[in-house]
């Protein structure tokens, strides 16, 4: 499902590698592509971000400026 706001990641195409496996994962805000020469369980790399992305939330739930800081901010 696509966020209000979204932009079509256009350069996605630009990976001109057939020969890899492609796997797109959306949670969240988070939307990447990981491309592998191995196949790689979708439910496994989603549920690593889901896992790392908690990291970041439960920090941002401590210091709300690392949520919207452009700079580096101490930690």
């Amino acid at each position: 499902m696509k966020q209000k706001g979204y932009q079509e990641r256009f350069y996605r195409d630009w990976v001109g590698a057939s020969e890899l496996i492609h796997n797109r994962i959306i949670v969240g805000e988070t939307d990447i592509l990981i491309s592998t020469d191995k196949s790689v369980e979708s439910d496994f790399l989603t549920g690593k971000i889901k896992h790392y992305r908690a990291y970041i939330e439960d920090y941002i739930k401590k210091d709300k400026n690392f949520l919207t800081s452009l700079v580096p901010i101490d930690v």
